[in-house]
C-alpha cells in the first residue's frame, strides 16, 4: 500500500506506450472502430489512475516529493502523447488534424513553462503539487480526447466537428488559465521560502 500509488502512475506511463502504439501502428486485423474503442478505454483507465493514486496516497499518508512530481508528469505524457499521435493518426477526421496538433502545442510550451518553474522551485527544495486549476485542465483534456475517439461512431461524416472544436478551444482555454493561475501560487511560494531565509 505504502508505493501502489506510485506504481499506479508508473502505469499511467505504460498505459502511454500501448496507446501510442496502437494510434500509429498499422492492425489491419482490427476494424478502425475496433481500435478506437480499445484505445478509448485503455486512455480511460490511465486516466483513472491519476483520480486513484492522489486519493490513495491522500487516504494513506504515503503523499512523497516523488509521487508529487512524477504525478503531473505522468498526465503531460498522456495528454500530450495522446493528442499528437490522434493528430497524425487515421482514426481521427483530417480536418481534426492541425486543431489537435495546434492543441498540442499550446499544451507543451504551457508545460514547459510550468515545469521550469517548478524546476526553478525544486533547486530552493520546495516542491510544488498539482493546483486545483491544472486538475479541472485535465479533466477537460479527457472528456474531450474521448469525444474524439467515438465521435466518429456518434455522429455522421456529415454532422460536421463542431464538438470537437468547441471541446479543443476550451482545452486552450484551461490550458492558458491553469498556466497563469500557477504563476501567483510560485511566486509566493518562492518568496515564503525567502522570507524563512532571511529570518535565519
Amino acid at each position: 500500500m505504502k508505493h501502489l500509488a506510485n506504481v499506479l502512475t508508473v502505469v499511467r506511463v505504460f498505459l502511454t506506450a500501448v496507446l501510442a502504439v496502437f494510434l500509429l501502428g498499422s492492425f489491419s486485423v482490427f476494424s478502425d472502430e475496433t481500435t478506437r474503442v480499445f484505445c478509448a478505454v485503455v486512455f480511460l483507465v490511465a486516466s483513472v489512475t491519476d483520480f486513484l493514486d492522489g486519493a490513495i496516497a491522500r487516504s494513506s499518508g504515503t503523499v512523497s516529493d516523488f509521487g508529487k512530481f512524477l504525478d503531473p508528469v505522468a498526465d503531460k505524457i498522456l495528454i500530450l502523447a495522446t493528442l499528437i499521435c490522434l493528430s497524425v493518426s487515421g482514426l481521427v477526421a483530417e480536418q481534426l488534424h492541425v486543431p489537435l496538433a495546434a492543441t498540442a502545442v499550446i499544451l507543451l510550451f504551457r508545460e514547459l513553462a510550468v515545469t521550469s518553474l517548478r524546476l526553478l522551485a525544486a533547486s530552493r527544495s520546495l516542491v510544488l503539487a498539482a493546483r486545483a486549476a491544472g486538475k479541472v485542465k485535465t479533466f477537460v483534456q479527457c472528456v474531450t480526447v474521448l469525444w474524439i475517439f467515438f465521435e466518429p461512431m456518434l455522429l455522421p461524416a456529415e454532422a460536421g466537428h463542431l464538438v470537437s472544436y468547441v471541446l479543443l478551444g476550451l482545452c486552450i482555454l484551461c490550458t492558458v488559465y491553469s498556466g497563469l493561475a500557477f504563476v501567483p501560487a510560485w511566486k509566493r511560494a518562492m518568496q515564503s521560502v525567502s522570507n524563512k531565509g532571511e529570518e535565519k
